[in-house]
């Protein structure tokens, strides 16, 4: 597998020339809004490289999607596009009993051949209070790259959509797989998956949350 870079092109409304990302040329790049009681945090950062890979068959997605991250030295970035087949689906996806359970989080294993088709956001794992052991049912590490994927797969008679999980297998009839993906960086915000130590201790998906910031210009 060799990812490829190329260059990336903004055409909404909501970009600028320079390829900034902007929320309204009237705010400031940093804010909290408030909405429903919270405080909505809103960061301003530009586009990076764009990169675009092609997965062989048999590959493990998540994993591929990981390697092109440390070789890409991706910090914080969004997943596009994820399109193509697997031959075998293993998705995170919410207990039936939110109230009681001591995990929120069951894991599902789905025969294919499926069709799939997924998104999401690049960031890393910052939770030193969790040492050196995996935590979660993701196996976070500290100081790893963190992803955050919502894949859909479909069959010739469901279609389920939960979080990608190591075993989502790369699937086609052909040598040379069609099955590609599209990354691309983020540059001048920080996006990291941290934990509340003691509530994660409590059960696995209870002290998980996502830490977002503006770095500095």
């Amino acid at each position: 597998m060799a990812p490829s870079s190329i260059s990336s092109s903004l055409s909404s409304t909501n970009a600028r020339n320079d390829g900034t990302l902007r929320i309204d040329e009237a705010r400031p790049s940093y804010s909290q809004r408030k909405g429903k009681g919270k405080a909505m945090i809103q960061c301003v950062g530009s586009w990076g490289r764009a990169i675009v890979a092609q997965l062989d068959p048999g590959a493990d997605l998540l994993e591929s999607i990981l390697t092109i991250i440390r070789d890409q030295n991706i910090k914080t970035g969004v997943i596009s596009s994820i399109t193509g087949a697997i031959s075998h689906a293993t998705l995170q996806h919410f207990s039936s009993n939110q109230e009681n359970a001591t995990n929120l989080i069951d894991v599902m294993d789905i025969e294919g051949p499926l069709e799939c088709s997924g998104h999401g956001i690049i960031g890393a794992v910052n939770a030193p209070e969790m040492g050196t052991t995996p935590f979660g049912v993701g196996r976070y590490v500290h100081g790893a790259p963190y992803v955050h994927v919502h894949l859909t797969v479909t069959s010739h008679k469901e279609t389920i959509c939960g979080h990608l999980m190591p075993g989502c297998i790369v699937w086609s009839k052909h040598p040379i797989s069609h099955f590609t993906i599209m990354l691309a960086e983020i540059t001048g915000v920080n996006l990291e998956m941290t934990t509340d130590a003691s509530l994660e201790k409590q059960g696995a998906g209870r002290g998980v949350f996502h830490k977002l910031t503006q770095l500095p210009a």
